[in-house]
């Protein structure tokens, strides 16, 4: 695709009368028509509203100002353009991206749902060093930053241990030693980092991430702090955030949060009297107390848009959220080839599905320079890519979210609640965005009755690996596939808005939800900004098409996304946003609401 619209040429039938220098009688009449058709559209809306009929339903508005595949596809192609460069959240590129959004749906005429009167939530970042004087005193020794150890703290507030005993736990991951959250809530716990094959054997499993790997990773979340024993000497790449050298910018929430430092054997060994390589886990340690110290450097690049459909009536102040993220990865550190990276891309889905494809690793290579070659017959010369572009993930939430807006202010809806749009930025930091708006709600946060979040909405065909079960077996796409996860997780009412607006409208979804079981090992239903609200109880689910072989790729493009599916996914949303903003009562939490301090668990 070439991202121009299709345009249709009229050609005189043969035998015709058609002199090509004139038109006939009825071109004229189409021409006119045509001119008549173009001046109505471009009267004001103001004057459109009152020729319409007063009894004329939503729906019926809707249905004029149906979202379009084509009015889809000429967005994406803008917002997932090179020129926007990756649109990595913490760069002029990601405020590029917001600015976008902030013209188009202040030209809409939609509300300003941001702070001061905008539609922008500023997010505060941080570049934060360590300080060379920060230290750790332990009976009559004092270890110094950058020597013996690096410190991490994940808030702006800085915790400080006095005189804490370290539980000594042993090799990280280890599986035949797991420890319980039970077991290890508001302890200071030490741990030796497991790396290479080790670390691989606890993580990976058939279908993700072992059960053995969770667990560990549920009990360390519980633990107050945390103290990793890296190796010898504490080098460059081992220092996280807080180094000696600034790292960043992240966002720091401003209650206390946890202390994690990585120190070397020496260290450990000195805590543990001696005993560290003659122990498997158990040890209590010396008390330590640590002098921690930072110099933190504060910008002011990243934003949230925030934009409302008002409502209509005693429930507006309640509020349906729609949600997607702005940002993506900003540019790869190496130049590859397009074509090539997709052929690896193909051949990889292609050889997990069929592992009689080649015998041999040059008959792999084979195979591949065909692939490569059978592409650039489609796409042309070969060209270097450097641009994460994004278009799946999550352009096509961010455009979704644009044509929905723009439908209903087109149609002049009202519903009985509000809707509030969010394009959250920072999503593929670690949920940045959305979690400093329900920290810092630029609406009352027991207001918002559901949160509808699109992440990476472009796929989905028979020939997507979108989905693994349990037991790790692939599933692919098809007609009317959409993934739904969380739809059902705090509320049923939820899951049953969807069933019922898909059923009645007719529309044909065939709802996945196999990433959604309670336990998968991929994690999934954590790992976007729909889970920042869940962990406050809102009843919140992601609307994806899932797994394609351009997921965080440079391939990730606009010409490979499939429109159509697109259109009919956003009119989904929109109709189930509606059918929940004019329910006479609240979505029923009728599932036990988490702990908003504890860490996602799917």
């Amino acid at each position: 695709m070439d991202g121009k619209p299709d345009v249709a040429v009229a050609e005189a039938a043969p035998g015709s009368r058609l002199n090509p220098g004139f038109m006939d009688l009825r071109f004229f009449r189409m021409a006119c028509l045509a001119i008549v058709t173009a001046l109505s559209l471009a009267v004001p809306e103001s004057r459109l509203s009152a020729q319409r009929s007063p009894e004329a339903s939503v729906a019926d508005r809707l249905k004029r100002t149906a979202v379009s595949p084509d009015s889809l596809r000429a967005r994406l192609f803008q917002f997932a353009d090179d020129s926007m460069q990756g649109r990595e959240f913490s760069t002029s590129l990601g405020r590029k991206a917001t600015d976008y959004i902030e013209r188009e749906v202040s030209r809409m005429g939609l509300r300003p749902g941001g702070i001061r009167g905008s539609f922008y939530q500023t997010v505060p970042l941080v570049i934060r060093t360590l300080d060379t004087s920060s230290s750790i005193k332990s009976a009559d020794r004092i270890f110094r930053a950058g020597q013996d150890f690096s410190a991490e703290v994940s808030s702006r507030k800085i915790p400080q241990l006095e005189r804490a005993r370290p539980l000594y736990l042993g090799l990280l991951f280890d599986t035949a030693h797991v420890p319980t959250a039970e077991t290890l809530t508001g302890r200071v716990v030490m741990v030796r980092e497991s790396t290479g094959s080790a670390r691989d054997l606890a993580r990976q499993g058939p279908s993700g991430l072992t059960a053995s790997f969770q667990n560990w990773k549920r009990a360390l979340a519980s633990a107050a702090h945390v103290i990793r024993i890296v190796g010898d000497t504490i080098g460059p790449d081992l220092r996280g955030l807080g180094a000696m050298a600034p790292r960043g910018p992240a966002y720091l929430p401003e209650e206390e949060g946890r202390l994690e430092l990585r120190i070397t054997r020496g260290l450990a060994n000195y805590i543990l009297d001696g005993r560290l390589d003659d122990s498997t886990g158990g040890l209590v340690g010396r008390e330590i107390t640590t002098n921690i110290l930072f110099h933190d450097q504060v910008l002011d690049v990243a934003r949230n848009v925030a934009a409302i459909v008002p409502g209509k009536g005693e429930l507006s102040g309640q509020f349906v959220v729609l949600s997607a993220h702005s940002d993506h990865l900003g540019r790869a550190s190496s130049r590859e080839e397009h074509d090539a990276v997709k052929a690896r891309g193909l051949l990889g889905l292609r050889a997990g599905r069929d592992s009689t494809l080649a015998s041999s690793p040059e008959e792999l290579a084979a195979l591949r320079e065909m692939l490569v070659d059978s592409l650039r017959k489609q796409h042309g010369p070969a060209r270097v890519d450097t641009v994460f572009n994004g278009a799946d993930d999550d352009a096509s939430g961010v455009v979704a979210l644009l044509e929905i807006a723009k439908a209903l202010t087109a149609a002049q809806v009202a519903p009985k609640r509000s809707l509030l749009f969010i394009w959250h930025t920072g999503e593929e930091s670690g949920l940045i965005g959305s979690r400093y708006f329900t920290e810092h709600p630029t609406v009352p946060l027991d207001s918002i009755v559901t949160v509808i979040n699109l992440d990476r909405v472009g796929h989905g065909s028979a020939e997507d690996p979108a989905a693994v079960d349990m037991d790790g077996k692939l599933h692919s796409g098809g007609k009317g596939y959409l993934q739904l996860l969380g739809a059902r997780r705090l509320s049923n009412d939820l899951g049953d808005a969807f069933d019922r607006v898909n059923a009645s409208l007719h529309l044909g979804f065939n709802f996945d939800v196999r990433m959604d079981a309670p336990g998968h090992p991929q994690q999934v239903y954590c790992l976007s900004d729909h889970a920042s609200y869940a962990r406050f109880g809102i009843p919140s689910v992601l609307v994806t098409t899932g797994g394609n072989i351009d997921y965080h790729s440079v391939t990730d493009e606009p010409q490979y996304i499939d429109y159509a599916h697109l259109a009919e996914i956003t009119y989904l949303v929109m109709a189930t946003a509606l059918d929940i903003a004019n329910l006479d009562h609240r979505l029923v939490v009728d599932k036990p609401k988490p702990n908003p301090k504890n860490a996602c668990l799917q």
